[in-house]
């Protein structure tokens, strides 16, 4: 992001606050800042994201890693000024509690986002006045270098925090495993539910699928009574599922059953329907509590 950029939303709000003098000062009269203000972000909350992938030999892998990858840019943009956020990635396979269907999590970095910067000098009474002018244009810079201080600190804070992240972004994107006959989706929801009780107050919750959603083989508790995922949002990405007669079997079990483990909402997206990472990403103030079919 540019700075100069980035500084033109404050700009537009001191006018439209009148911050910039009594409405019978000529505007060519007061000084500004470069046309540069502050950045306005919003304060993200903190985010507990679960992204469970599918290592079972029903899943292509060409599509498990194109999920991988589809992962990794959303924790990307999960970098902005906020309470940051903690991504635990495991894997569905023959006994999906096993310590090494997981890695280790992801952590962004949290960032205080700008401060509200005070209130701008108050123009001079008299503005013929030489002396009063040059105090007035002294203050205004020194208001103005306090604007940009605290832009800057944001941007060298983010730029880290996307560096720090990006370092193990890249080994998702890259990382491999291998095959496994076998998938044991409950004791995934069983990893999520510790995952979520132990996430921070206020976070908010995400479980992402990315499988064919078959079970297979042993299952680490009952499919039709998962543990409690009150209030957490369900997306299914990727979804690898040839036949619709299974498709449509799959998608309405699995929507009763997240449904009746608490879940806020469960959106599906198959192989080749792009996922609204914009929409994701903006974290909306409370989930709304909805079953949705694949778009």
């Amino acid at each position: 992001m540019k700075l100069n950029a980035l500084f033109t939303i404050f700009a537009l709000t001191l006018a439209l606050t009148g911050c910039a003098g009594p409405r019978s000062a000529p505007a060519a009269e007061i000084p500004a800042c470069d046309g540069s203000p502050i950045p306005r972000y919003p304060n993200a909350p903190h985010q507990t994201w679960v992204i469970a992938f599918d290592r079972s030999t029903s899943y292509p892998v060409a599509v498990r890693e194109a999920g991988q990858r589809e992962a990794a840019d959303l924790i990307d943009g999960l970098v902005r000024p906020g309470a940051g956020a903690t991504i635990h990635i495991l894997f569905i396979g023959r006994n999906s509690y096993d310590p090494e269907n997981s890695l280790p999590a992801i952590v962004v970095p949290s960032v205080r986002p700008a401060a509200e910067p005070p209130p701008p000098p108050t123009p001079p009474g008299n503005r013929f006045d030489p002396r009063e002018r040059k105090r007035y244009e002294e203050a205004v810079r020194a208001w103005c270098d306090g604007i940009r201080a605290e832009a800057e600190r944001v941007e060298r804070e983010l730029a880290a925090a996307a560096e720090q992240v990006r370092v193990r972004t890249d080994g998702l994107r890259h990382h491999r495993v291998r095959h496994e006959d076998g998938s044991d989706f409950c004791s995934i929801v069983i990893r999520a539910e510790e995952r979520f009780t132990n996430a921070l107050d206020g976070s908010f919750r995400r479980l992402f699928w990315y499988s064919d959603m078959e079970p297979y083989g042993y299952q680490g508790c009952n499919l039709d009574r998962l543990p409690l995922l009150s209030g957490v949002e369900v997306i299914i990405s990727h979804w690898y599922c040839p036949s619709a007669a299974l498709c449509q079997r799959l998608r309405a079990a699995w929507n009763e059953r997240f449904a009746a483990a608490g879940a806020a909402s469960v959106r599906w997206y198959a192989v080749g329907e792009p996922l609204p990472k914009e929409e994701i990403l903006a974290v909306p103030a409370a989930p709304i509590m909805t079953v949705a079919g694949s778009r």
